[in-house]
């Protein structure tokens, strides 16, 4: 099997199975993880390009359900077809969960409109630890350019129609909250949030759409504003904001538009210039936030945690480096800092296998399972969800265009 642990390539199993349809066992005997979902799809392309069985996201609730959106990509003469699927099953008992009432068909992803009126897709994301699945479109018109209008679209949808935004847009619905990156090398920064919360009785439109500058007097430019719009109705939301030399928490009231600091985090050794990327992770229960700073030049990280009924602010990781990663390593933090990712197997030396490892803020390395556990497929998407990693891997069977596609749990 010619594997890359970190590199995004399609991979076939090791022996062709007799039963096209039949699903392939991903794991090695030992392997630290279980299987929690698999679909098997057949696909053609039309061009020499190959098709593709891919994810949009998952996630897991409280209750154990585990909710998917994933598609399938054929290429065609004129454009890649894309067929969306959603499925939710209990991971305690097995049984199939219809979506609720309010759930979206995702017509609206269909490969006609997406063809038709240049609808891009730029996020495809659950609410962690619950049902409520979102995507953004670009909104077409005749006198702008489509791709500085977008609107949120699914269980909650948003159209945000402000032109040609200048910083990093973030979208947020209550709790757990949706973000959306933009541009990153300018010293201001502006955000979008909803106020409004999700009706279980029908397809929901979130109200109220609000949108706020924050200016930079620091002298040291925005890497990011992150807004987390946790007390609903009440006034006010958090912010936090990433710049080179700190991180501030504050408080925005949206009534008298007043951006108040609650406290802030000093940062060492960012670059004042670069690309950077970040990410952010909530607990169960909402109250405690993890965020990751990426370096994505210097491939270095920085991650830091927010309580939000202590309001404490605290230092994770510090301009580290992830052991044995490489470009396309797949990752996620919990609510500490902690980072998980795949990368190479047996500690580095092993480039045709795959393991999973654990960054801790203690600056600690350690595996997460057995070592180099797969024997098919290629990671794609991982995810920490309940303190257990979760993750996504795809891969086309042998002798077959049957494309596989498979979630796992750890043990």
């Amino acid at each position: 099997m010619a594997f890359s642990a970190c590199k995004k390539q399609t991979e076939e199993p090791e022996t062709a199975n007799p039963n096209p349809d039949e699903v392939v066992n991903v794991l090695k005997d030992n392997s630290g993880f279980d299987t929690v979902f698999n679909v098997v799809k057949g696909l053609s392309s039309a061009t020499f390009a190959p098709p593709s069985i891919q994810i949009a996201d998952f996630s897991v609730e409280t209750n154990n359900n585990f909710n998917i959106v994933y598609y399938t990509e054929a290429p065609s003469q004129q454009s890649v077809l894309a067929n969306y699927f959603r499925f939710s099953k209990n991971l305690t008992t097995q049984a199939v969960i219809p979506l609720p009432p309010y759930a979206d068909n995702l017509q609206t992803l269909s490969p006609a409109q997406i063809a038709n009126d240049g609808l891009g897709l730029g996020l495809q994301q659950f609410k962690p630890y619950s049902n409520y699945f979102t995507y953004v479109v670009s909104r077409s018109s005749a006198s702008i350019n489509f791709k500085n209008s977008i609107e949120f679209k699914g269980d909650i949808s948003c159209p945000i129609s402000t032109f040609n935004p200048i910083g990093v847009a973030d979208m947020g619905y209550y709790y757990p909250v949706s973000n959306i990156g933009g541009t990153q090398n300018v010293d201001n920064a502006f955000g979008y949030f909803t106020l409004g919360t999700p009706n279980a009785s029908y397809l929901t439109k979130v109200c109220n759409s609000y949108s706020i500058v924050f200016l930079n007097k620091s002298g040291y430019r925005i890497i990011r504003s992150l807004i987390e719009p946790r007390q609903l109705a009440q006034g006010a939301s958090m912010v936090f904001t990433i710049r080179p030399d700190s991180v501030v928490a504050s408080e925005f009231n949206y009534t008298t538009s007043v951006l108040s600091t609650v406290t802030r985090l000093k940062l060492e050794s960012v670059p004042l210039s670069g690309s950077f990327q970040t990410l952010r992770h909530y607990s169960a229960d909402g109250k405690i936030m993890g965020i990751m700073l990426k370096d994505e030049t210097l491939n270095k990280y920085w991650t830091f945690s927010y309580n939000f009924t202590t309001k404490v602010l605290a230092k994770g990781l510090e301009n580290a480096t992830l052991e044995y990663s490489a470009d396309g390593t797949d990752l996620d933090l919990d609510e500490f800092g902690n980072i998980y990712y795949s990368g190479y197997a047996a500690n580095g030396s092993n480039k045709a296998g795959v393991s999973i490892y654990k960054k801790a803020i203690d600056a600690q390395t350690t595996r997460i399972g057995a070592d180099d556990f797969l024997k098919f497929g290629t990671i794609i998407q991982l995810k920490v969800l309940m303190g257990k990693v979760y993750f996504a891997l795809n891969g086309k069977k042998t002798g077959f265009e049957k494309y596989q596609l498979s979630v796992l749990k750890q043990k």
